[in-house]
């Protein structure tokens, strides 16, 4: 079957006009009456285009001037409209065509089959113009709003991918500044580092110095990006106060400029202008050859574990770098002798605050020190896992509501 050339859909070719911006239709019928019949009354809002088969309508529809929308007899010789549209239906490049059945049938179960393969309509023969043109519309329409949707969310999902990416790459950033896992991770220490998004405020540090080693586990305002941003400017100036420490490793001296030193980086003596961000911290120093430890907290505790029990040396209430924080404050410095069998941990809030169990309550100290009661005599491997499992499965189906990281050091 050729290119339909017969005079009545030259009329409907030159009536429609071919105007830029008009949708087209594609009528589909082995009826050149039902053809004439819809080009008439359809022309002066679309471009018409007629093919007679369903072989002919799959190769209009394929071609590189799609219809906008297509009208299909269900009943033809050879391959009938149900054939047709799932045939339309199963190419990637036609299946977003809507296609309305054209029928002299009035059965339920009929229109079922053309809806269930694809359909988005029925207009019954004889045809009432009214319903034709309002059916017509309000599909083209429909099909309008979701290509338009379809676009913003390929736009969306571009400008998410480019974000996505830069957090990717700040993830690296954030990871970059800190400890080599060596340091961190032995038969002696662990580590349990997981920021809530890819990137968070949570970091841990540490610095060799004198007889021994400096570590601390340091919460910065916010998750995500900003609070990496914190972590990453935190970071820096923990190192430079640490920098010049005497040699009795004055923890209490090491919070006090790092709190003074963020009020002034984030220009906090103007609170007009200031923007109150700051950081809890928890720093302990451990003398390898003195046999000593020191502690100092900003709002965050060491928890000491030994066959005694779980003790918690609680850090200061003053966080650092706060508005409200004041700049003259001393920090307490606590100091242990080294005992056989003690393991001391440092955790930011974020474990102790996770919510979940059967009635959604923070987890808690309580169950916190019962947990590390509970393994502390175990290696550090098993700890680090016996911790990550205890939380993860109070959780549940909950989602991680803040950054956590929690270090244990056994002596």
């Amino acid at each position: 079957m050729g290119i339909i050339r017969w005079v009545s859909f030259k009329k409907i070719s030159r009536l429609s006009g071919g105007k830029m911006g008009k949708k087209t239709i594609l009528v589909v019928d082995d009826a050149k009456e039902n053809i004439n019949i819809l080009g008439e009354l359809l022309k002066e809002d679309y471009n018409v285009r007629a093919a007679i088969n369903g072989e002919k309508a799959l190769v209009i529809a394929a071609s590189e001037n799609k219809p906008d929308l297509i009208l299909l007899d269900v009943v033809m010789p050879g391959m009938d409209g149900h054939e047709v549209c799932k045939r339309l239906k199963a190419d990637i490049t036609t299946k977003d065509i809507p296609i309305i059945f054209i029928t002299g049938k009035s059965d339920e179960k009929d229109e079922l089959t053309g809806f269930e393969i694809g359909a988005v309509d029925y207009v019954t023969k004889p045809f009432n113009p009214v319903v034709v043109k309002a059916r017509v519309k309000t599909h083209l329409d429909l099909k309008s709003n979701r290509d338009l949707l379809e676009e913003k969310n390929r736009e969306l999902n571009k400008i998410n991918y480019n974000i996505t990416e830069s957090i990717k790459y700040a993830k690296l950033i954030q990871e970059s500044i800190l400890p080599h896992t060596e340091v961190v991770l032995n038969e002696n220490r662990f580590v349990i580092w997981r920021p809530r998004d890819l990137v968070g405020g949570d970091f841990y540090w540490h610095k060799k110095c004198n007889n021994g080693d400096l570590f601390g586990v340091i919460d910065c305002t916010g998750h995500g990006v900003p609070g990496a941003v914190m972590s990453i400017m935190v970071k820096t100036i923990i190192d430079r106060s640490a920098e010049y420490i005497s040699e009795d490793i004055n923890l209490s001296e090491i919070l006090k400029n790092v709190n003074i030193t963020i009020k002034k980086t984030l220009n906090k003596e103007n609170a007009d202008m200031a923007a109150d961000d700051g950081a809890d911290a928890g720093i302990i120093y451990i003398d390898n050859v003195m046999k000593y430890v020191k502690f100092a907290g900003a709002k965050i505790s060491l928890f000491k574990v030994s066959a005694n029990g779980v003790e918690e040396i609680k850090g200061d209430k003053q966080s650092l770098g706060y508005i409200r924080s004041k700049e003259d404050y001393l920090y307490t410095e606590n100091r242990f002798d080294f005992e056989k069998d003690t393991v001391f941990y440092i955790t930011t809030d974020g474990y102790i605050d996770q919510n979940g169990g059967e009635n959604d309550f923070s987890f808690g100290k309580r169950n916190f020190a019962d947990l590390l009661s509970s393994i502390y005599k175990k290696s550090m491997v098993e700890q680090k896992k016996d911790i990550e499992n205890r939380i993860a499965e109070y959780m549940g189906n909950e989602g991680q509501r803040d950054d956590i990281t929690v270090m244990g050091f056994k002596i």
